[in-house]
């Protein structure tokens, strides 16, 4: 009888070590939850884990705390393989290299830890979803407001492309400001707005809104989806198509008068500091082919601006109104039988003179600074009229040419008096002449 005391501890000792050795020896389970390849989540932690250095993916706001246990199902959901995750390079490629009919899910619970350092629990997928999708949104939201925020010492520019159907505010000058307020400065006016980021249905979007009622606020005012840098533009699309910005920044380097200045051309003009994008007025120094001003019967308003810096708009203008003609390029009998369908203002604004695209017809007071500064030092090698010529209204048709070294004599602008026209004459006699009939 004594016998069975020790009997009973032998069996408590074997069960104790069965339950022992059934926790390191028993098969994983079955489970109806698991992650494949479409599911949120696994995308998610492959763009917490990535390192392609793609900001739009990655996710820099959240890491995990390592070891953790992985296990993989095959299709039938079966746990075919048990692994540890060491480090996010680990987590990677175990990801990446998952058959695509197979899935996963994790030994909850894990820890992350955020931004700032804060160790997170996390008990199931439910709970990892919600910190990935916060993080990932956080991510993006950074990452593009980064992109369009305008730099100190920059702007950021509408361009003028010609393959574009819209570029009714080109040379638009955009502030988007780190207080998320942005000024939008055009024909003089400026204007007063916001902008913000959002991300919706996981993609990224930038909405814009002016104040008021205004024709700014009609075409600008819109939720823009953010597609990123496309060349060296900013793109953002909407349902009526796509838009473009270009961010410009001030050149470091000094220049002076004669120079060659930062887009090759010849610096004419030193306003002294850098604002709405430009600092030094340039002359580009190869000829262009000839071309008419545009149609001779037109009257621009938005074209007759006199002051420094107002070129590109004019051309802008000018070019703009020619491409609402009905192919005027190949039909310019459309607007009178004496044009031949060049536009001097679109061969500006679309000649590639090295990095640069956007040249243009100076405006009435640019050129007299071009004439100042450099014709009159001998400088620029432009051709003078012969003392004695006169401008006429052949010789003005025929010479209404973009003003580059050894090409125009004369500059022209439409006046309000329909078809007529200043002109700036280089020779040794600086000339400004009454308007002169085209017609």
């Amino acid at each position: 009888m004594k016998a069975l005391p020790k009997i009973k501890h032998f069996f408590l000792l074997s069960l104790l070590i069965l339950s022992l050795g059934s926790c390191t020896n028993e098969p994983a389970e079955r489970t109806e939850s698991t992650i494949g390849y479409q599911n949120e989540l696994f995308k998610l932690m492959l763009n917490t884990t990535s390192q392609n250095g793609d900001p739009m993916k990655e996710q820099i706001c959240i890491d995990f705390v390592y070891p953790f246990q992985l296990l993989v199902y095959n299709t039938n959901r079966d746990p075919v393989q048990n692994l540890t995750m060491t480090d996010d390079s680990t987590l990677f490629q175990t990801l990446m290299n998952l058959p695509l009919n197979h899935s996963i899910s994790i030994s909850y619970p894990i820890e992350t830890t955020d931004s700032n350092g804060n160790i997170i629990s996390i008990n199931n997928d439910d709970e990892l979803l919600i910190s990935l999708r916060s993080c990932s949104e956080e991510s993006v939201i950074s990452y593009v407001s980064g992109q369009f925020c305008t730099p100190l010492n920059c702007v950021t520019k509408v361009p003028y492309l010609p393959e574009n159907a819209d570029n009714e505010y080109a040379g638009a000058i955009f502030y988007a400001n780190p207080d998320n307020t942005i000024t939008l400065r055009h024909l003089g006016n400026n204007y007063l707005g916001t902008w913000t980021v959002m991300i919706i249905n996981q993609k990224s979007y930038i909405n814009i809104n002016f104040a008021g009622i205004n024709p700014i606020a009609t075409y600008w005012n819109k939720s823009y989806h953010y597609l990123g840098i496309v060349g060296p533009y900013r793109k953002l699309s909407y349902s009526g198509g796509s838009r473009y910005f270009l961010q410009v920044c001030n050149e470091i380097l000094p220049y002076q008068v004669g120079d060659f200045g930062p887009s090759g051309g010849i610096i004419a003009y030193d306003k002294g500091s850098y604002s709405d994008g430009w600092r030094y007025m340039e002359v580009a120094p190869n000829d262009l082919p000839a071309n008419e001003w545009g149609c001779v019967t037109s009257n621009l308003m938005n074209a007759q601006f006199d002051g420094v810096g107002s070129g590109y708009q004019n051309s802008v203008a000018i070019a703009n109104f020619h491409q609402s003609l009905n192919q005027y390029a190949t039909n310019p009998a459309i607007c009178s039988a004496l044009n031949n369908g060049t536009v001097a203002a679109f061969s500006g604004l679309t000649h590639d003179f090295g990095d640069q695209r956007d040249w243009c017809l100076p405006s009435h007071d640019e050129l007299k600074l071009i004439h100042d500064n450099l014709h009159v030092n001998g400088e620029g090698g432009f051709t003078a009229i012969p003392i004695g010529v006169q401008p006429t209204r052949e010789r003005l048709r025929q010479n209404a040419l973009i003003l580059v070294p050894g090409r125009p004599f004369y500059f022209l602008k439409i006046q309000p008096m329909l078809a007529h026209v200043w002109c700036v004459i280089f020779n040794d006699r600086e000339k400004i002449t009454p308007p002169i009939p085209m017609i």
